[in-house]
């Protein structure tokens, strides 16, 4: 478990049983705790398609954190408006 998630866990009545917790949880801690900190500015969530919906409104309700889908069917317009400058500059 990671050190995040420790103080969550220690601030909460005996004993430990949370049905439900798990990595998307975990990882919202995590990634919200990096955010705050600035060691981070963005991140990508890798799972399979029929949960992204589910990891976009509990990273926005759980973790106040906005999230955008990029799916099969968007990536290649994703692609065009998300690529480097520098990227962009060198196919110039």
């Amino acid at each position: 478990m990671s050190s995040v998630a420790i103080p969550v866990f220690d601030s909460l009545p005996q004993p430990h049983l949370l049905p439900g917790i798990g990595k998307t949880v975990e990882a919202g801690l995590v990634a919200r705790e990096m955010l705050d900190r600035g060691e981070i500015t963005r991140l990508c969530v890798l799972c399979p398609p029929h949960l992204a919906e589910q990891w976009q409104r509990e990273l926005a309700e759980k973790f106040n954190i906005a999230a955008e889908l990029v799916l099969s069917s968007t990536a290649g317009a994703w692609r065009k408006t998300s690529a480097p400058r520098a990227s962009q500059q060198e196919a110039s």
